[in-house]
């Protein structure tokens, strides 16, 4: 089974506990997604025929890239690879870039999956890792994926924070 990864490396903000790599400076996002086109071609016969049963696009937050710069990376996806029938199409996603037109759209592109990164439902822990997101924003952007067409959801919660009690996360599980 064959896979395609895509790091997508901009980020709204840095979250204070993220180790990966990114950059809050998006003025060359056009020009990094051209050189990730060309080099998605280069690549080409890498796989040798292999049919690709996943894309997944990981980052950094790959929510923060247009629906025509989605479908540009997606096109040249298909014109080059070998695709399942219906392949999963990751999207790694914050909840604040999620509203129903941004999934409607990426719906409509063949997202069917998303991993949205929640971190937690609680706003003072959302606020001491920095992130731009709301706990009530956290909740509400599931069934907003689901009502889009998006059935396939995973989230990411962070355990072990500093200063939180089981108490707390049971109410964050709950």
């Amino acid at each position: 089974m064959a896979g395609l990864y895509i790091h997508i490396p901009f980020c709204r903000q840095a979250c204070y506990y993220c180790d990966f790599h990114f950059s809050t400076n998006q003025n060359n996002k056009t020009e990094l997604i051209r050189h990730l086109v060309d080099e998605l071609v280069i690549q080409k016969d890498y796989l040798e025929g292999e049919t690709l049963e996943t894309i997944y696009f990981g980052g950094g937050t790959p929510s923060l890239l247009s629906p025509k710069e989605l479908e540009w990376i997606l096109a040249t996806i298909d014109k080059h690879y070998s695709l399942s029938n219906n392949p999963e199409i990751t999207l790694e996603a914050n909840p604040d870039d999620l509203n129903p037109a941004s999934l409607s759209q990426l719906h409509a592109l063949g997202i069917n999956r998303l991993s949205i990164g929640i971190q937690s439902f609680d706003d003072t822990i959302l606020k001491y890792l920095n992130r731009a997101h709301t706990g009530t924003e956290g909740l509400n952007c599931i069934p907003l994926a689901q009502d889009a067409g998006i059935k396939n959801i995973s989230i990411d919660l962070i355990f072990a924070i500093p200063n939180q009690d089981n108490e707390l996360l049971k109410r964050i599980l709950k």
